[in-house]
């Protein structure tokens, strides 16, 4: 079974890296932890999979997918992006990327894939995001934020994307304890600030990298609205070509 799974492989290596502030008007700069699996020998530029979480304390998943062995046949490299939020380096990075410093958890993700690209690893548009739910939160902004000119593509899975309507529906079942992650919009201030980075509320007239995105009708956590709303906006506001996809799956 190894050498089934291994053939057509390249040889690889695993390297434990920190991106460092980029200087991009991140308001709170920290060095932030990456793993990275790419292509033996000489380092050069390989289209790159960045995936990332971070949220509610939980580490980026680095179990075997079969997504990952497909693509390293075909010579990507692969990155993933311990941002805060995550439990990686324990609660006080935890709570570096909640409530009302939730912000921190997308700019963390923008500095690892920016780092990525100054650091020769991949270039710019040569690199597709990855995540699910939570994840939804830093994939989402950072198309927004950066359009077509950093990534290529984004691939989502059950992406969570209208963090205001949700944190604003009480009717939901688990809005009530979200708030102690996303923050409460009655409290003061807060509401502004969830605005100010939900993806949803912030898709503009632009380039978009190409996207898959895949939801669930039956999806008691993250509702299948989430994906379709995101989906319908992107498609009517993004100035792409319009062979460009932007693919909504919903089971």
């Amino acid at each position: 079974l190894h050498s089934t799974l291994a053939e057509g492989i390249p040889d690889l290596c695993t390297e434990r890296v920190v991106a460092t502030p980029m200087g991009d008007g991140h308001p709170d700069p920290t060095d932030v932890p990456m793993t990275i699996i790419r292509p033996g020998g000489e380092r050069c530029p390989a289209p790159l999979l960045l995936e990332v979480y971070g949220a509610y304390g939980v580490c980026v998943d680095l179990a075997y997918d079969p997504l990952r062995v497909a693509l390293a046949r075909r010579g990507w490299s692969f990155a993933f992006a311990h941002v805060r939020g995550g439990g990686e380096l324990g609660r006080q990075w935890y709570h570096g990327g909640r409530t009302v410093r939730k912000r921190n958890t997308v700019d963390d993700f923008l500095q690892c894939a920016r780092w990525l690209c100054a650091e020769g690893y991949t270039e710019p548009g040569r690199v597709a995001g990855r995540g699910s739910s939570a994840a939804g939160i830093p994939l989402g902004a950072a198309c927004n934020e950066t359009g077509a000119d950093l990534f290529g593509a984004m691939i989502m899975d059950a992406p969570f994307l209208d963090v205001l309507g949700e944190m604003d529906d009480p009717s939901r079942p688990l809005t009530l304890h979200e708030h102690d992650e996303f923050g409460n919009p009655a409290h003061a201030g807060v509401r502004d600030f969830i605005a100010s980075y939900d993806p949803l509320r912030n898709v503009r007239a632009q380039r978009y990298p190409r996207m898959l995105i895949r939801g669930a009708m039956d999806d008691q956590r993250v509702s299948y609205l989430h994906q379709l709303n995101f989906a319908r906006r992107v498609r009517q506001l993004r100035t792409n070509d319009p062979d460009d996809p932007c693919l909504l799956v919903i089971d």
